[in-house]
């Protein structure tokens, strides 16, 4: 866990709020029937599927949108949330997804090039109770940038057993179908 890390930072941002703030930028530039996309050392390429004019050599932009949303879930709770909280975290996985008609990317009469019904599964396996599991997602969910940014329709999460055996799911379940109702409100 890096609790220390996480409280060390807390301290520094208290003393120097300024030291928290950032202008996260990524470039993005086109390499044959791809895009490279750059931040800071880091870089990652898109294309588009065959029928769209792409080669499939890599993911969509809508699987990238998917995979910021998955992706912070883990990271965030895995390195950040679970260890300022106190929760240890056996594994997590979370799966995004959504619904696309790629006839709205060509201009088809009637037909919107939108993302709808953005859904997240949240999979956590965790030695601690319930409540201790639910602490940490109601932190993701009040904190997460990427959450705010596109909020998904539906989101739920679940609790897998871990090695000690099976945990009630009672509470789970009633938990998800709260945030299944706030989501489709």
């Amino acid at each position: 866990m890096n609790r220390e890390r996480i409280e060390e930072t807390v301290r520094l941002w208290q003393a120097e709020p300024d030291k928290a703030k950032g202008k996260p930028m990524v470039i993005a530039r086109a390499e044959g029937s791809k895009a490279v996309m750059e931040h800071g050392s880091f870089s990652w390429r898109t294309d588009m599927p065959v029928p769209l004019g792409g080669t499939n050599e890599a993911p969509s932009p809508t699987a990238l949108l998917l995979s910021a949303l998955a992706g912070c879930a883990v990271v965030f709770i895995r390195d950040t949330l679970a260890p300022q909280l106190g929760v240890t975290v056996d594994a997590i996985e979370a799966t995004a997804q959504c619904e696309t008609d790629a006839r709205g990317l060509l201009g088809m009469d009637g037909v919107a090039p939108d993302v709808r019904n953005v859904g997240l599964t949240i999979a956590i396996r965790s030695p601690e109770d319930e409540n201790a599991v639910r602490r940490v997602y109601q932190a993701w969910q009040e904190r997460c940038p990427v959450y705010f940014w596109r909020l998904p329709r539906r989101c739920r999460w679940r609790r897998r057993s871990t090695s000690r055996g099976p945990k009630s799911l009672d509470a789970l379940d009633q938990l998800r179908d709260e945030i299944l109702a706030e989501g489709n409100a």
